[in-house]
């Protein structure tokens, strides 16, 4: 017997309908063009008729009748997914999976605070595969479900009552302490640093992630069996740097090379970078062949030249950098100063990012380059329009 699945097509939102958005919607912002839009379609079909609570839907950015709502949601790559809950619009950055999208969007209508112990989160962390728990002890948890909101589905976090403030994260085992303010800010800039693993393999669902922490993030670039030297020596800095940086490895394939094109760099050539966000969502970037020199030299060109990179070591905290040089006795000590600054401009959720305008493989890796740039609007539905 031959089984067809038949999947319900996907409703396109008409500006009438946006405009009196009231109820919760998932909505894919998509241009027909867009090759990872084309990949998704079939999936988020498949998702509409497994979402129960939320309506499903999307917009096609180059029709003239609803192209002004992609420039109300700020959307500058395709495609881009957006859930409507609670009067607002939170960006969905994960797997672009219909399991993963699901479990994010069903999340969403959970608290996010749940009264929990140390112990059972790393219950929960080890077997959902996580390197990261949150837990709070607080007697106002409400404060932490506001600010945290658009990482509802992201994390794992839980508090108990206690007239005594304090947040951590333990991180791989390790234990971090939150020292600043209760800000949406500051609190997510602290959870996003310490949500990934200290060194990550990265993959086009977490690029985006791994390079957005506040934190620079050095990535080895280059074929698998070429690079392994390299690798284990970055792995080893990871563990001696910790918290100071991100440090990941991105292996040479065919989706990597594009990103790797786009920087002007050559996608056949070996390589280590670092890149920083900056202030305005944008992204620095410096970039070494791994012919020009030895692998500690470069390490330490890609954090001090151009542009310049600061360690990010923790709130005011000096940050002492030894690295040994193997078969020399030359000891490189570099001394760096964290400077946390506040972003004026910053929300619960960023701004895409240059590299996301650019077509990389970000952490969800199907974004691709709009052909013009659409005008940032505030995140919140704005229905005078």
């Amino acid at each position: 017997m031959l089984f067809v699945n038949i999947l319900a097509e996907v409703h396109n939102l008409t500006m009438a309908e946006y405009n009196d958005l009231t109820e919760p919607t998932f909505i894919k912002l998509y241009a027909p063009w867009c090759g990872h839009c084309k990949h998704l379609a079939p999936k988020f079909e498949e998702l509409s008729t497994t979402l129960t609570n939320v309506k499903v839907v999307q917009v096609d950015c180059t029709d003239e009748s609803v192209k002004q709502i992609c420039g109300k949601l700020g959307v500058r790559g395709y495609p881009a997914l957006k859930l409507f809950y609670n009067n607002q619009f939170i960006d969905y950055e994960g797997e672009r999976e219909v399991g993963a999208m699901k479990h994010w969007v069903e999340a969403m209508f959970l608290p996010l605070m749940q009264i929990s112990t140390v112990s059972e989160l790393k219950q929960r962390a080890a077997s959902n595969h996580a390197s990261t728990f949150f837990f709070a002890q607080t007697a106002h948890p409400e404060k932490y479900e506001e600010h945290l909101l658009a990482l509802k589905g992201q994390i794992i976090i839980g508090y108990e009552q206690s007239s005594v403030e304090r947040f951590i994260a333990v991180r791989e085992g390790i234990e971090i302490t939150y020292t600043g303010g209760m800000n949406p800010v500051e609190l997510n800039r602290f959870v996003q640093t310490h949500l990934i693993p200290i060194f990550t393999m990265l993959t086009p669902s977490n690029f985006g992630r791994t390079i957005r922490t506040g934190a620079p993030a050095i990535i080895l670039f280059g074929k698998d069996a070429e690079v392994q030297p390299e690798l284990k020596k970055l792995q080893e800095m990871a563990q001696q740097f910790k918290y100071a940086a991100q440090f990941g490895f991105l292996a040479s394939d065919e989706k990597s090379k594009p990103f790797i094109e786009q920087n002007k760099q050559d996608p056949e050539r070996n390589a280590v970078f670092a890149m920083k966000q900056t202030h305005g969502g944008q992204f620095d970037i410096a970039y070494k062949y791994l012919d020009e020199g030895t692998f500690e030299e470069l390490v330490e060109f890609v954090f001090n030249k151009e542009p310049e990179f600061k360690l990010a070591g923790g709130d005011n905290t000096k940050v002492i950098v030894a690295v040994s040089i193997s078969v020399t006795l030359i000891v490189i000590t570099l001394v760096l100063f964290c400077c946390c600054r506040k972003s004026k401009d910053a929300s619960h959720h960023e701004e895409k990012t240059v590299g996301e305008e650019q077509g990389e493989e970000g952490e969800q890796g199907e974004e691709e380059k709009v052909e013009e740039e659409a005008p940032k609007e505030d995140e919140k539905k704005d229905k005078t329009d």
